[in-house]
């Protein structure tokens, strides 16, 4: 192995294999030579041909790259895959379910502070609301059953013995209309479980999608990997530079 030992303003020295030393202009070499380049030596009279042997123009990664660009022609895109649609099955149905459990509702209106909450227990629907006026606080609590029909809530009225209307709802949001009021009530545990949803589908959708460009750039030969599982990017033919010794 023929080695550059030495590097001067003018001048390049390489290390040959049998100790000896060849000196070759600066000057000649095209490249930016540095100390500990690898070359091959071949000496005819007063020319020298080096070919740098560990000067590549590809992009080399290392060997875990390489184990992860084996993952991706095996393993990845499949698990990928299997990710992205657990999570948009799992959006799927937070999307469908008819209701939530808790769906909370805070404003203020006229200088009034109002704090509602509707929850579900069973067959039963309760509407807890608290009203603060001029510093003096109330509150309110009907409970009664329910009934969830194409998305509209209806209540059971004892007086009537009908089911009245009472808004829309889903899985995380509920429209409460009364007395010509919509409150629109916010089911947050659904909405976090939907957004956690949509941002791990957005995430995995994206990996899947890295996994399946290096598997088919893998298979076109534009990575390629070696025995020792390095992979190499757009690897171009070593090219030898010809200098003349002095």
């Amino acid at each position: 192995m023929n080695k550059v030992v030495k590097v001067t303003e003018d001048e390049v020295f390489i290390g040959k294999d049998d100790g000896s030393v060849v000196k070759t202009e600066k000057s000649n070499a095209t490249w930016d030579v540095k100390v500990g380049d690898v070359v091959e030596l071949f000496v005819s009279g007063d020319t020298v041909i080096l070919n740098l042997a560990k000067k590549q123009k590809s992009n080399v990664a290392n060997g875990f790259f390489g184990s992860i660009v084996k993952s991706c022609q095996k393993i990845l895109p499949i698990a990928f895959s299997c990710l992205f649609v657990l999570f948009l099955t799992a959006l799927i149905v937070i999307s469908s379910v008819p209701r939530g459990n808790k769906y909370t509702y805070e404003a203020n209106i006229g200088g009034m502070e109002i704090s509602s909450v509707v929850t579900f227990d069973g067959d039963e629907i309760t509407l807890t609301s608290y009203y603060e006026l001029n510093g003096e606080t109330d509150d309110a609590v009907v409970t009664s059953t329910y009934k969830i029909t194409d998305g509209k809530l209806y209540t059971y009225n004892l007086t009537t013995k009908e089911y009245n209307y009472a808004g829309k709802i889903s899985s995380t949001e509920a429209v409460i209309e009364n007395e010509g009021m919509k409150l629109i009530y916010k089911e947050n545990t659904m909405i976090a479980l939907r957004t956690m949803s949509i941002v791990f589908m957005i995430i995995f959708a994206v990996l899947d999608t890295a996994a399946i460009v290096v598997m088919l750039l893998t298979k076109k030969g534009v990575i390629k990997l070696n025995n020792s599982n390095t992979a190499v990017v757009n690897a171009e033919p070593e090219k030898r530079e010809e200098v003349t010794a002095e």
